[in-house]
C-alpha cells in the first residue's frame, strides 16, 4: 500500500460560546446575594421610627434597649418636655395606634413600686400599653404606667380612710404574708378623709367577705401575745409599708364582698381586730385615772375578750357641783357577746351582769408599758348598783384603778422620793472630798509625819520589850512590901488590943493608914501584873 492509504485521519475543532460564566465567578455573585439579603434583613427588622414626648429624660441614654430603643434625645417644641425618637420592634410595629400609651420607668425612685427601684438600677425602661385607634407615630408619654396591666383578672374594692400614711399608688396588698394586689389610686375627700381604690388579684379576691378587715401594715409590728409584747418582721412588705387584710374567725362564714364594696381602712391591725361584728351598743363610763391617755379605737376587754372598742373620751365641767367629769363613751359589740342585735337585749344582759359586780376599770395591756385599755370584771363585795340611765347613753357603773394602777402610783411614789435625794450635791462632796484626800496624800508634810509616827512605835515596842523582864520581880516586889506592911498593921492592932488605953490617940490612925497602904500596894501590884503597859502609857481612865 501507499504511504497516502496509510496516513491518519485529522480530527476537527469546534469552537462553542456559553452564556453562563464561568465557575470562578460564582464566588464574588454569592457574597454579593448575601450582603443583599442581609441588608434586606436589616431594613425589614429595624421597625419604626416613634417620637415620644417626655417630661424628663434623667438617666436615659442613646442605645439604650428595653422593649424599644433611643435613636436620638432632643427638645420638643414645648420648651418643658424631651423628645426621644424611639424605634419600636418590627413585630410590634401594629400595636402603634393613637390610643397607644408609653412611659418611662426608673427615672424617679419609688419605694412602693418595686419595678421603679430595679429600673433605677439597671437604668430606665419605656414601658407601652397598645390602645385602639388609626396608626400613629407622634406620642406623648403619661406621667405613670397603669399600676395592674389591662385584663388581669381580679375584683376592685373602695377602702375609706382619714390618715394614708406613707400610701400611694402602687402600694401592696397582703394577706397572710402573701402578695395579692395593689392599691391602685388615692383620691382625697376633703374633711371626709381619703379613698384609695385597691384591687385584688384572682383567686385572691374570693378571701375578701363583708367581716374582711383592712389595716395598715408596716415591715415590723409589735402586737401583744400570751408571752406579751410579740414582734413580727415581714420582708416580703416594701419599706414603705402596704396594707394587709383579714377575715375575723367569728366571721369566716359571711358572704362574699362585691366589686366596689366600700371597706374601713384601719391604722394598725389591733383596730381592725376590735371593729365590730355586729351591732354595736354604746355606753358612757365615769373612769378614775389618767383617762386622756385612752385612743379611740381601744380595746374593751371581758375577762380578758375583746367585746368592743372605745369609742370616744370627752372632758366637762359641771357647774352645778363644781366636779370635773371625763366621761368614755365605749361600744360593746353584740357579735362577741353573743347576744341579740337589739339595745334592749344587751342592755338586759348588762344590767344582770352589773347586778352580779360587773364594774369597768382603766387598764394597761400589757401591764405598766402598754396601752390603756378598758377593762370590764366582776368585782367581789361591790355595792349592789344596777345599770343607770344616762344622755346620751346609759351610765356603766365603774371601779378604783386596779392593780396595774396601784403599781404605777407605788412606783411614782419611789420615783418622788428618789428625785428628792440631792444625787448632784452628793457626788459634787464626793467629787471634793476625793480630791482633798488625794492631796492629802500627796503632801510631804504628811509623809514626814507617818515617818515620825512609825519611829516612835518603834521607840516604844523596843521599851515595852526591854522592861518586859522586869515586871516580875517589881510585881513581887510589891507584893512582899505589902504583906509586911499588912503584918506590921496587924501587929500593931494587937498591941492596942491589950492595952489600948495607954497609948497615944494619934497611933490607932496610923495603923488604918498602914493597913491601906499594904492594900494600895497589893492593888497595884495586882494591876501592873495584868496592864504592864501602864508602867510607859500610865493608867486608862474609865469611862
Amino acid at each position: 500500500m501507499s504511504e497516502e492509504e496509510f496516513q491518519a485521519p485529522r480530527t476537527a475543532s469546534v469552537v462553542r460560546r456559553r452564556w453562563w460564566p464561568r465557575f470562578v465567578w460564582g464566588i464574588p455573585l454569592a457574597a454579593l446575594l448575601v450582603v443583599a439579603w442581609l441588608g434586606l434583613h436589616g431594613l425589614a427588622e429595624q421597625g419604626a421610627e416613634v417620637r415620644l414626648d417626655v417630661p424628663s429624660a434623667e438617666g436615659v441614654t442613646i442605645g439604650d434597649t428595653h422593649v424599644t430603643k433611643v435613636a436620638a434625645i432632643a427638645l420638643a417644641p414645648d420648651p418643658r418636655r424631651i423628645r426621644l425618637t424611639l424605634r419600636i420592634d418590627a413585630s410590634m410595629t401594629p400595636l402603634l395606634r393613637e390610643g397607644t400609651q408609653f412611659w418611662v420607668t426608673g427615672s424617679n425612685a419609688n419605694l412602693a413600686d418595686l419595678s421603679a427601684l430595679r429600673a433605677t438600677i439597671s437604668g430606665p425602661a419605656i414601658g407601652m400599653i397598645p390602645g385602639p385607634g388609626r396608626p400613629w407615630r407622634q406620642f406623648s408619654a403619661v406621667e405613670r404606667g397603669p399600676v395592674v396591666p389591662p385584663g388581669t383578672p381580679g375584683t376592685r374594692y373602695q377602702l375609706m380612710t382619714h390618715d394614708v400614711v406613707s400610701i400611694e399608688p402602687g402600694t401592696q396588698i397582703y394577706t397572710h404574708g402573701l402578695q395579692v394586689g395593689t392599691i391602685l389610686s388615692v383620691q382625697s375627700l376633703g374633711a371626709n378623709g381619703f379613698r384609695l381604690e385597691a384591687f385584688v388579684k384572682a383567686p385572691f379576691d374570693l378571701r375578701v367577705d363583708v367581716p374582711t378587715r383592712f389595716w395598715n401594715a408596716s415591715a415590723v409590728q409589735l402586737t401583744t401575745s400570751a408571752g406579751g409584747l410579740e414582734a413580727r418582721s415581714s420582708p416580703k412588705i416594701a419599706l414603705s409599708g402596704g396594707v394587709e387584710f383579714d377575715t375575723p374567725p367569728e366571721a369566716a362564714d359571711g358572704p362574699r364582698a362585691p366589686e366596689g364594696a366600700s371597706f374601713a381602712l384601719f391604722s394598725d391591725q389591733s383596730q381592725a381586730a376590735t371593729a365590730p361584728l355586729g351591732l354595736e351598743v354604746p355606753y358612757q363610763i365615769a373612769l378614775d385615772g389618767p383617762v386622756g391617755d385612752i385612743k379611740p379605737g381601744a380595746p374593751v376587754k371581758l375577762r380578758g375578750f375583746a367585746v368592743g372598742r372605745v369609742l370616744g373620751v370627752s372632758l366637762a365641767f359641771d357647774a352645778k357641783s363644781g366636779a370635773l367629769q371625763a366621761p368614755v363613751t365605749i361600744g360593746l359589740d353584740t357579735t362577741r357577746l353573743h347576744v341579740a342585735a337589739s339595745r334592749q337585749a344587751v342592755d338586759a344582759t348588762l344590767d344582770r351582769l352589773v347586778r352580779q359586780g360587773l364594774r369597768a376599770r382603766l387598764g394597761q395591756a400589757p401591764p405598766l408599758i402598754g396601752a390603756r385599755i378598758v377593762d370590764l370584771d366582776f368585782v367581789g363585795g361591790a355595792p349592789g348598783e344596777r345599770l343607770r340611765p344616762g344622755s346620751p347613753y346609759p351610765w356603766l357603773p365603774a371601779t378604783v384603778s386596779g392593780d396595774t394602777e396601784d403599781v404605777i402610783a407605788k412606783a411614782d411614789e419611789i420615783l418622788t422620793k428618789v428625785n428628792t435625794v440631792p444625787i448632784a450635791e452628793i457626788g459634787r462632796n464626793l467629787r471634793t472630798m476625793t480630791g482633798n484626800l488625794a492631796a492629802l496624800t500627796a503632801s510631804p508634810k504628811v509623809r514626814d509625819s507617818l515617818d515620825h509616827l512609825d519611829h516612835a512605835l518603834a521607840t516604844l515596842d523596843k521599851t515595852v520589850q526591854q522592861t518586859g523582864p522586869k515586871i516580875g520581880p517589881l510585881v513581887d516586889s510589891l507584893r512582899h512590901t505589902a504583906d509586911e506592911a499588912q503584918a506590921t498593921a496587924a501587929a500593931a492592932g494587937r498591941l492596942l488590943g491589950a492595952d489600948g488605953g495607954a497609948q497615944d490617940g494619934n497611933l490607932p490612925s496610923a495603923i488604918r493608914q498602914l493597913d491601906e497602904a499594904g492594900r494600895s500596894i497589893r492593888s497595884l501590884a495586882d494591876y501592873l501584873s495584868r496592864h504592864p503597859e501602864a508602867i510607859i502609857q500610865g493608867k486608862k481612865e474609865k469611862r
